[in-house]
């Protein structure tokens, strides 16, 4: 019997959440900018505060919006800023789930290494569903 495709689904973090940060990064270079052009007397503490924020905005930024995990028929794939990490089915041994007070943790234990997402992921109880049914992994309920 032939396999049947599956097309590979593609997880990103929620847009409530990525939207809201490159806003933030938007309007703290649009201070900063402003600052620079109306050639205002700031203390040096301020320029630091002001560099400081875009900074952490434009990391933050970043780790979101490139941040992706796909499923395709084989693996899961998750990629970020700086990795890309890649887990085929069969070697999923377990996924453990963590509740958090507001936010639930996934984490996906391998032979060789893992992987771990949250609720913040849109569509987080779809990803866990496919990896557990495509990893043919039964669920534990505690009692």
């Amino acid at each position: 019997m032939a396999k049947r495709f599956i097309p590979a689904r593609v997880f990103r973090p929620a847009l409530w959440l990525r939207v809201p940060v490159l806003i933030a990064l938007v309007l703290w270079i649009a201070v900063t900018l402003f600052a620079i052009g109306g050639r205002i007397a700031l203390p040096v503490t301020i320029w630091l505060e002001l560099s400081f924020f875009v900074a952490l905005f434009s990391v933050v930024v970043l780790y979101y919006w490139s941040m992706r995990i796909t499923v395709d028929d084989n693996a899961i794939t998750y990629q970020g800023v700086l990795a890309v990490r890649t887990c085929a089915f069969d070697e999923i041994l377990e996924i453990r789930v963590f509740p958090i007070p507001g936010l639930t943790n996934y984490s996906v234990f391998t032979r060789a290494t893992g992987l771990s997402f949250t609720s913040l992921i849109a569509g987080h109880k779809d990803l866990f569903d496919l990896i557990v049914s495509r990893s043919r992994l039964s669920v534990k309920h505690d009692l």
